[in-house]
């Protein structure tokens, strides 16, 4: 794409799961474009930088988290410790979705 469609390398945004993937591609593709930068991201942090930089239009704090599995086992579980009420009381707040 670089040399054949004459493509800024700097247009370029490459996508992949995860960091370690990202990290390899980027690596790669320095090398084969001599050191150009790509733009390589996880699909995870290129959509919480989109979400960031239009948090108005996406009706979302401008500080926002995004956990992974165990990250948000966690959250939960020291919320339901700071509750207060039965415990039907607190799966209903749980279940209650925040607008």
């Amino acid at each position: 794409m670089v040399e054949k469609e004459n493509i800024d390398p700097s247009h370029i945004l490459a996508l992949t799961f995860s960091k370690e993937a990202a990290r390899n591609m980027r690596e790669t593709v320095e090398k084969l474009l001599q050191g150009k930068e790509v733009i390589v991201k996880t699909f995870h942090s290129f959509c919480a930088e989109l979400i960031k930089d239009h948090a108005e239009r996406c009706k979302v704090l401008g500080y926002f988290k995004i956990f992974e599995e165990m990250d948000s086992a966690i959250f939960i579980f020291r919320e339901l410790e700071t509750m207060r009420g039965p415990p039907a009381c607190t799966r209903t707040r749980l279940e209650k979705p925040k607008i």
